[in-house]
């Protein structure tokens, strides 16, 4: 019985850390929205928006990676 519950508790461990992981990645992504729309339309904004949305990439990469 033990050894069912701890089966059960492995197959579901990867989906609880990566849930819990993309959690401030997700607050993070949802407070830069505005800065995302915005950017483009000032000076040099293409390129700092086209930084952040490298940033948050490797961000994901490396939650989704790093959770093996």
């Amino acid at each position: 019985m033990i050894t069912a519950i701890a089966r059960q508790l492995v197959a579901c461990q990867r989906t609880l850390i990566v849930a819990l992981a993309l959690i401030p990645l997700i607050l993070a992504l949802t407070a830069s929205l505005p800065a995302l729309a915005l950017l483009p339309a000032l000076p040099h904004g293409t390129a700092r928006s086209a930084a952040l949305i490298t940033h948050f990439r490797r961000w994901t990469e490396t939650v989704l990676t790093t959770s093996r």
